[in-house]
């Protein structure tokens, strides 16, 4: 460092914190995850400091061979999960979450459940709606409300209401209260419950009732609890990957890979998330990815969100080596949609290019044309139970795509269906598994024949 040059030296211990140093000119001079020890001439600067959606900003002025040290920073993110060090934690919810899960781990299944809607701290006074809250059913994969199973526990004094059983293992839904007692179409959120394992789902309240696309997920080994005291900076890990998946943005920094690598054994949501988040810029770390599906297969086999991830990682390491992706990599169809939206999409693109990944009439091929943009989880618009069938939005949605086909082409749209329909490309432009288009297919030209 010449006389003339000054350092700044910030640090995060939290080690999910985005650091920023702009310079007078508005250009960014440093960046980094956790830490940043830089040279820098003399000058003004602009430190901004991000932890999930929450930006803390200062300008500091620096003389000729100065240093600028700050290496406990600490920016409260905010969390539906009551973690530590997170603006929204809250002790006594924190306890309450740990006692109900404590409760599951003492009694038999095979896996279990945990939903805890929270007023966050700020919000206290919120009503709990009993009519958004109360109408929201927890239902198998058939769609069955799961009312013998357990029922909502208010406590408006306290700001929560809980939802807990022991469950088998496999696809359940997350689902709104129904259209007739609010005003919103009703919603599905796709849950998958590992054996030996228990999935604890975090809901903000808010004004408008219950954001379950804003939930946290967390697990935990069934017979243990839940125990997030245990290892604070895992839980915020996990927290900070989720608002990075919410952003669209990796947050893992080299600290946060090893603590995936380490912690997932106990939370492998910690492994789930992190992982898509670390393949939204894989970098040099491609190894690494491969040991922690690795180790998340053998935790929860058979977890949708799991193969998804192993798709994710081939088509990366497809895109870094300059090759197509090879489907023939991928050897588990999957027939219940992964909890996160990233990786149900993926399995929509390999679905396209290898008929059968999702399994035909399954639950992941029905929801796909309802699906819905509601925060990073898999969300569709609720159907009564019935067996997967083609309504008209998903006829429709095929039928545009051939009518603009023919606009483009200058010719009819049942020139189109019968010499330009490529089921393949269609499923890739409409975001529908192949099956669906061939069945969507089959019904418009059942239709033009008639």
């Amino acid at each position: 460092m010449s006389s003339s040059d000054v350092r700044i030296c910030l640090a995060s211990p939290g080690e999910a914190t985005e650091l920023v140093v702009i310079d007078s000119c508005f250009k960014t001079v440093a960046y980094g995850l956790a830490e940043i020890d830089v040279v820098v001439p003399a000058g003004v600067y602009e430190l901004e400091y991000r932890a999930g959606p929450t930006v803390e900003r200062k300008l500091v002025a620096m003389h000729p061979g100065t240093t600028y040290e700050e290496l406990d920073i600490h920016v409260g993110m905010p969390s539906a999960a009551p973690i530590d060090h997170t603006s929204m934690s809250h002790e006594g919810h924190q306890d309450i979450a740990s006692e109900l899960s404590q409760v599951l781990a003492q009694t038999g299944g095979s896996s279990g459940l945990v939903v805890l809607v929270r007023n966050l701290p700020g919000s206290e006074s919120l009503p709990l709606d009993r009519g958004a809250i109360g109408g929201a059913r927890v239902a198998d994969r058939q769609g069955r409300p799961l009312d013998d199973h357990g029922t909502w526990d208010f406590h408006h004094d306290e700001g929560w209401v809980s939802w807990s059983a022991t469950l088998e293992p496999g696809g359940y839904v997350l689902r709104t209260a129904s259209s007739e007692e609010l005003s919103h179409v009703q919603l599905e959120q796709s849950v998958w419950l590992c054996e030996g394992w228990q999935t604890l789902i975090f809901v903000p309240n808010t004004p408008d009732g219950p954001t379950f696309s804003g939930a946290s997920i967390h697990m935990a080994r069934l017979h243990e609890s839940w125990a997030p005291q245990e290892d604070t900076k895992a839980n915020l890990a996990l927290e900070s990957a989720l608002w990075g998946l919410r952003d669209g943005r990796s947050v893992v920094s080299n600290a946060l890979v090893d603590l995936l690598l380490h912690s997932k054994h106990d939370n492998p949501m910690l492994g789930i998330v992190g992982l898509h988040a670390l393949l939204l810029y894989p970098g040099d770390r491609a190894k690494r990815v491969g040991r922690v599906l690795e180790a998340l297969d053998d935790l929860v086999p058979g977890h949708p969100d799991v193969s998804a991830l192993a798709w994710l990682a081939e088509e990366h390491a497809a895109t870094r080596t300059g090759r197509s992706p090879r489907p023939e990599a991928f050897t588990a169809p999957v027939d219940w949609p992964p909890m996160l939206r990233a990786g149900y999409a993926a399995l929509l693109r390999l679905d396209a290019v290898a008929p059968g990944a999702i399994v035909d009439g399954s639950a992941a091929e029905g929801v796909a044309a309802g699906l819905v943009s509601r925060g990073p989880w898999t969300t569709w618009r609720a159907q009564e139970p019935k067996p997967v069938h083609f309504d008209d939005v998903v006829t429709d949605r095929v039928a545009s795509f051939l009518a603009s086909v023919a606009e483009l082409h200058g010719i009819s749209t049942a020139e189109a269906l019968n010499d330009r329909a490529d089921a393949r490309q269609i499923a890739v432009a409409t975001d529908l598994p192949r099956a669906t288009v061939k069945r969507a297919l089959a019904s418009l030209h059942k239709a033009l024949d008639a």
